[in-house]
C-alpha cells in the first residue's frame, strides 16, 4: 500500500471514529504495510487480519478492539501502543518490541 492511500484510509478512520460524514472503518486486511510509520496512529477497531507490519513503528498507536488475528509484527516497535481488547492470535511476533510509552516530552524535538 502507498503513502497516499494509507494516508486516506487513516484520514477516513478518524471520520469514523468521530461519527462524521464521510468517514469509514479502516479495512487493513492483507495490507503490505512493512516498515510504515504509524507513529501515534488511531486505529482503534480497524480490520488489520493478515497484514504485514514487519519492521512498522507503531510506537503509541492506538489499537484498541482492532482486528490483529494473523497480522505479521516480525521486528515491528509497539512500544506504547494500546492492545486492549484486540483480537491477537495467530501473529507472528518475533523481535517486536513491546516497551511502555516514555514520556511525551522525550519525543519532542
Amino acid at each position: 500500500m502507498n503513502l497516499n492511500d494509507l494516508n486516506e484510509v487513516l484520514r477516513k478512520h478518524s471520520l469514523w471514529l468521530a461519527k462524521a460524514e464521510g468517514g469509514e472503518c479502516a479495512d487493513l486486511s492483507h495490507a503490505d504495510l512493512k516498515g510504515a510509520d504509524l507513529f501515534r496512529a488511531n486505529l482503534r477497531g480497524a480490520d488489520l487480519r493478515y497484514a504485514n507490519l514487519s519492521g512498522a513503528f507503531l510506537l503509541g498507536t492506538d489499537l484498541q478492539h482492532a482486528d490483529l488475528r494473523g497480522v505479521r509484527f516480525e521486528g515491528a516497535d509497539l512500544g506504547g501502543a494500546d492492545l486492549r481488547g484486540a483480537k491477537l492470535w495467530d501473529g507472528a511476533l518475533t523481535g517486536t518490541a513491546l516497551d511502555p510509552l516514555l514520556d511525551d516530552d522525550y519525543y519532542d524535538d
